[in-house]
């Protein structure tokens, strides 16, 4: 067990007497201050807990032994997973945070908060275990420590204007930063290797100058020490001067993997008839790295007993048209020599492939209007509104490979091929449309179709949602690459979504009748179900 206390106090300020004056101005001004221990026993992995009790296994063949005259006689041996270790205990945490909220001309809502954060007993392996003590298993301690801070901001604006006119704003912004205080390594001749004062989210990796000119400027260089490499390959910074390069030369690589600061902001502005909004989100301060070993051309990934899926690895157009070959012996291309094989010194984490992660993003945008309510009227409509919207429009981002957000990779060396998912959806997808027939047939009243508002009102959503569905679907699929089964299974999917917004226009056209609406809702989505997969 363990006693993690907390303690909160907040003084609204704009309630006190003194403040009477400026209330027209700061209608309302709130401090507060929270300051608490936490406690955090999810430390080791979820397959490896209990660290007070030791782990053995007692039959394993890879430690036996074979004995007899043709040696076909065999015992297991005894192997030990984990050593026992009473000591271990809660990662602990001392969080703190002081905030201010306020209200500027009762429009303007700010708020702001700064946090702190102290963890300690933070669960590592012990490097200075010598090998030679012959420990069959790592040895683990809490012997780490870190600290964090950073600023938590949200403002929010409403305003409703004389003339008509509203506005509606928001916009947040976080700066998050940690770094280790005390980090469980050897001691390091090359400072630059310590994490002590780098990002709990810090990658390390080789500084690459360049690709090797020719065979003569590999015989001139610092021995790299990652296999067989030549013309056209990586050539990285000897960082220690040792004349070689090795684990030693890697150094801390441009920003943590996970953003340091978040923000997003936004505004909603109209009127009686039109009206727009729109929503940017971005992230700076944080670097990722196209994964050279996934993104290596040419590789078949053969289907084993923990990866039973493969996938062909094929040649992205940006290597096809940026590779250093002996027509082309661009120093600077973006992808070094093709191989038909990795080549393990071109595939190490290094600054060749590191990318700066930070983007704004125009995340949705809508426009809008309001019919006026004598059109409205005349066809038996209380409102009606006509929008266009749109879903990641803008992108302003240095990556141009595919969706930043998506970070190193596009391919998933361990994921089925598109007609092994194709089968796996079929296993219950098929299933919950059957039953939807079912349900549909029972509830379905046919005789809605005398009613021409609602035959229109079918007619026209079934047809603009297929058709969006199928360009959708086709745009998508053309910018991923992805197969003809998984495009078909695009634009036949979300079938729930025609009925529920057919059955929200059944309710816009006053269609009192409740049993009316949910028939319509049942027809929309049971020809939509009957049409999608012929489409």
């Amino acid at each position: 067990w363990g006693f993690f206390p907390a303690a909160g106090l907040a003084w609204v300020v704009s309630n006190e007497k003194f403040w009477r004056p400026l209330n027209k101005v700061v209608p309302k001004l709130k401090l507060k201050a929270t300051y608490g221990l936490v406690g955090n026993d999810a430390i080791g992995d979820e397959n490896d807990r209990f660290f007070y009790l030791s782990e053995i296994n007692p039959n394993d063949n890879d430690k036996g032994y074979w004995f007899g005259t043709n040696f076909d006689e065999g015992k297991p041996g005894v192997t030990v997973k984990r050593y026992d270790n009473r000591l271990i205990t809660w990662e602990r945490a001392k969080k703190a945070n002081y905030g201010l909220e306020m209200t500027l001309f009762d429009a303007l809502n700010i708020q702001v908060d700064y946090f702190t954060e102290h963890r300690t007993n933070i669960l590592m392996d012990r490097a200075s275990i010598p090998a030679d003590m012959g420990l069959a298993a790592k040895v683990r301690a809490n012997v780490g420590e870190a600290k964090a801070n950073g600023v938590d901001l949200s403002v929010d604006y409403n305003k409703f204007f004389r003339n008509g006119y509203w506005l509606q704003a928001h916009g947040n912004f976080t700066y998050a930063h940690s770094e280790f205080m005390k980090y469980e390594e050897p001691a390091y001749n090359e400072k630059y290797r310590s994490h002590i004062g780098q990002s709990l989210n810090q990658w390390y990796g080789l500084i690459a100058e360049r690709l090797f000119i020719d065979e003569y400027d590999v015989q001139n260089s610092p021995k790299q020490t990652f296999g067989e490499y030549g013309a056209g390959d990586i050539k990285y910074r000897d960082v220690n001067g040792d004349g070689q390069i090795t684990d030693a030369d890697m150094v801390p690589l441009g920003y943590p993997t996970v953003p340091e600061i978040v923000y997003g902001f936004g505004f909603s502005f109209g009127n009686q008839r039109f009206d727009i909004s729109a929503f940017f989100q971005g992230s700076a301060r944080s670097s990722f790295w196209i994964d050279a070993k996934a993104t290596s051309p040419f590789q078949h990934i053969n289907p084993t007993e923990d990866d039973p899926y493969h996938q062909d690895i094929p040649l992205l157009k940006a290597y096809a048209n940026d590779h250093w070959s002996e027509s082309n012996r661009n120093l600077y291309a973006m992808w070094p020599r093709l191989s038909t094989t990795v080549i393990d010194n071109n595939v190490k984490t290094s600054s060749w492939f590191m990318r700066n992660g930070a983007f704004l993003r125009l995340k949705t945008l809508e426009v809008g209007y309001t019919l006026p309510e004598s059109w409205t009227k005349k066809a038996y409509i209380s409102s009606a509104r006509v929008y266009c919207s749109g879903n990641n429009l803008l992108l302003l981002s240095g990556f141009k490979l595919w969706d930043i957000e998506m970070a190193g990779t596009v391919f998933c060396n361990i994921c089925p091929t598109s007609d092994e998912l194709m089968d796996r959806l079929d296993r219950w997808v098929s299933p919950v449309n059957i039953l939807f027939f079912v349900l549909s047939g029972a509830e379905l009243d046919l005789n809605i179709l005398s009613n021409p508002l609602v035959l229109l009102i079918g007619v026209v959503y079934i047809a603009s949602r297929s058709l969006g569905k199928i360009s959708g679907s086709y745009f998508s699929c053309r910018a991923t690459r992805c197969s003809d089964n998984i495009q078909k299974y695009l634009g036949i999917t979300l079938l729930p979504q025609a009925g529920v917004a057919l059955g929200m226009a059944a309710e816009a056209a006053e269609l009192s009748d409740g049993h009316m609406v949910r028939n319509v809702v049942l027809f929309s989505v049971l020809v939509y179900e009957l049409v999608g997969p012929t489409l």
